[in-house]
């Protein structure tokens, strides 16, 4: 399967059999049978009744409407072009399916880590062939002089970008965001105690929602012409 980005932002891939079709075509089937919005629901505090009301619904009609376009794209793209293009607008769409499709995957296989232990204490005999996780500053530290013969991997939304990941030495980027998820959101908000929260780099709504819902004044901060230099996790 060949992969190119293209020149309006999008990525372009290419299957070279039918097997890599059929792959694809997982993405839009995985998922059908993980009830994510109802999951979701498990970790709200609001009453049940207003869940099921307001909130179920649209979140059950915008994830199976997600999984109906990339199934649509797919089978659309395997009959006329022999390649599947994935737009900037479509975007939004391809990541909610994607993700529904990883926690599907995750929830029926349950997928476990092995043993985690603190690796400073470990001799560097011990760290050959581990996988060792650490925050990108400590990779420039002298710690990371311990590990033997190591391939650098990182992962960050920012790997996407090929320039980024060629100039940090990265031989393995795994375009993955390392920003704090919903659960650690709501958390902070609760352990801040801030009566006024503002809310910005990404999908607002959902956290203004939950926020709002807590009996705390929150609206989303839009900053125009935003760039962020910085790597993510530093």
């Amino acid at each position: 399967m060949k992969l190119e980005l293209m020149v309006n932002g999008g990525l372009r891939i290419e299957p070279e059999s039918d097997l890599e079709w059929d792959v694809l075509r997982c993405i839009g089937y995985d998922a059908v049978t993980h009830d994510l919005a109802r999951q979701l629901g498990d970790g709200f505090d609001e009453p049940a009744g207003d869940w099921q009301e307001f909130v179920l619904p649209e979140l059950e009609d915008t994830f199976s409407g997600q999984l109906q376009i990339v199934r649509e794209a797919i089978e659309q793209a395997a009959k006329d072009d022999g390649h599947l293009d994935l737009l900037p607008e479509d975007a939004d769409d391809w990541y909610g399916a994607l993700n529904q499709d990883r926690l599907a995957i995750e929830e029926r296989f349950h997928f476990a880590l092995g043993e985690l232990r603190p690796s400073l204490d470990v001799s560097k005999a011990e760290l050959a062939g581990q996988i060792v996780i650490a925050p990108p500053s400590a990779i420039k530290d002298r710690w990371s002089r311990r590990l033997p013969d190591p391939v650098l991997a990182t992962a960050s939304g920012w790997m996407s970008v090929k320039q980024r990941a060629r100039q940090a030495g990265v031989e393995l980027p795994l375009v993955i965001s390392d920003h704090a998820d919903w659960n650690e959101l709501r958390q902070t908000i609760r352990d801040t105690g801030a009566q006024l929260v503002w809310v910005t780099h990404g999908r607002e709504d959902a956290l203004v929602y939950w926020s709002q819902q807590q009996g705390l004044a929150a609206e989303p901060l839009r900053i125009e012409a935003y760039e962020d230099d910085a790597e993510e996790g530093e």
